[in-house]
């Protein structure tokens, strides 16, 4: 664990912050992903997790806590921000059948992750683009939960983003990181690809390019 930690520390160092620095032990300096700007500190604290009720699939779970994709939204009001445990991103990535799923995109980020900011934008238009082409898509943000009505929901208004938006609220990000990618070491901003079998078919560690985003969407919602 620790040798990981120390690894960890100097990967972001160069890739940007990860998840692991909100739940470490000790404060922990990370650097935005393109290398410039000023280092920033965060703070370990423990949390109580909160117990999501079991649904039985991520069809379900999505479908109840991300709803039916708007044909269209007013961009003036964000959506409101729910908290997420460690049993609800577990549901959320659990396979079930078709014909009744769905492609899921995640994408991982912080108010406080530079590289974050830069490409919501980015983020915001592909979900207008695609959310009526039956793709779910999920924000998750690992601010801290003091910020889901505060700091958090501030930000989705500044982007006028309706993207369905959750607040990470876990005692230990590992089991988190593990059951997304195992190979995923946690760096910020992350996003994920599922294909309708809960598959991952596309993966980026930090900011986007949006034309690959975007042919990787095309190629699962046709198939």
């Amino acid at each position: 664990m620790m040798l990981r930690r120390i690894l960890l520390a100097l990967v972001c160092c160069t890739l940007g912050a990860t998840l692991l620095d909100r739940y470490d032990v000790s404060t922990v300096a990370v650097r935005a992903a393109d290398g410039i700007g000023s280092d920033k500190t965060r703070t370990a604290q423990k949390r109580k997790s909160r117990t999501a009720k079991k649904r039985g699939g991520r069809t379900t779970l999505v479908a109840t806590l991300l709803g039916e994709p708007p044909i269209s939204s007013s961009p003036l009001h964000a959506p409101s921000v729910k908290l997420l445990d460690a049993a609800g991103i577990k549901q959320l990535l659990a396979p079930v059948a078709p014909p009744n799923d769905r492609p899921l995109l995640i994408n991982f980020w912080a108010t406080w992750c530079e590289p974050c900011r830069e490409e919501f934008p980015d983020l915001v238009r592909i979900y207008n683009d695609y959310n009526s082409r039956g793709l779910y898509f999920a924000s998750i943000s690992i601010d801290d939960p003091s910020e889901l009505k505060t700091g958090v929901p501030k930000f989705l208004s500044e982007m006028h983003s309706q993207i369905p938006a959750f607040l990470l609220n876990v005692t230990d990000s590992e089991p988190v990181i593990n059951s997304v990618d195992p190979d995923w070491g946690g760096e910020l901003p992350a996003t994920f690809l599922f294909d309708k079998h809960g598959q991952v078919v596309f993966k980026h560690k930090g900011r986007i390019n949006p034309t690959e985003l975007r042919a990787a969407l095309d190629k699962v919602l046709s198939e």
